[in-house]
């Protein structure tokens, strides 16, 4: 794990040499000149930054982002076999345990490729009727072709008693869903976890076309007659595509 701090238009990142000898490394000075920030949203699920590194003057993008959309972005020649691995197998191990992730990439842009983004950009920020969709091509076109960075995972807390007020919710006949951005077995955990979702309950997985056409069969559809009749408890987890 590795503690980053940042001030300003500096960032302190550990010595590497500190990280070698597994001692506590003392923190060494980088600055970044800022050129362009592309925010986050919902539709992209990702932000990203571009910044010349002032130690070895190139310039550089950064993306992080939902682990799906920052995987299907990498350039995979490029990218590290092994840390690829090491990161996809973090991944899944922090979703299987209800922590949300995030994967990180980047990618080293030349002075032709960022004079063409940066003027597309200002002639997007022009544009009266299509601002947003063509800043977002823009930004489509040129987070592609990353480097695995990495991937990271957090705890995403729940507010002081909402596992007892669903259950209350729950216990007065009311239908509760739940939407979440994560992976599936990130939001199965955060189900239990927020009781929402109990161990005697028959949950229904539709997270692929495979389980969903076999969920609208006519087998499972008289199956679950039979268990609302018998009063059992049912769960589905969907997948939002």
């Amino acid at each position: 794990m590795m503690t980053v701090r940042i001030k300003r238009s500096l960032i302190e990142l550990p010595d590497p040499s500190g990280l070698e000898l597994q001692e506590e490394p003392e923190f060494v000075e980088r600055s970044f000149e800022l050129i362009r920030r592309m925010d986050f949203n919902s539709d992209r699920k990702r932000m990203s930054i571009v910044v010349r590194d002032q130690e070895d003057g190139l310039v550089k993008l950064y993306c992080k982002g939902a682990d799906n959309v920052i995987l299907e972005r990498l350039d995979f020649k490029q990218t590290d076999q092994h840390l690829l691995a090491q990161s996809k197998a973090f991944i899944r191990n922090a979703s299987t345990n209800g922590l949300r992730t995030l994967a990180m990439g980047m990618r080293v842009l030349d002075d032709v490729e960022l004079a063409s983004f940066l003027l597309g950009c200002e002639e997007a920020e022009e544009s009266l009727q299509n601002k947003e969709r063509e800043l977002e091509m823009l930004y489509s076109d040129i987070e592609r072709n990353l480097i695995m960075l990495g991937a990271t995972a957090v705890e995403d807390r729940l507010q002081d008693k909402v596992p007892d007020t669903i259950a209350d919710l729950q216990k007065a006949g009311i239908k509760v869903w739940m939407l979440t951005g994560d992976k599936a077995e990130t939001a199965e955990n955060i189900g239990y976890a927020c009781k929402l979702l109990k161990d005697d309950m028959h949950i229904h997985y539709l997270t692929n076309s495979k389980e969903t056409r076999h969920f609208c069969s006519k087998q499972v559809l008289d199956e679950n007659k039979h268990k609302h009749a018998r009063r059992e408890k049912r769960a589905i987890i969907i997948d939002g595509t």
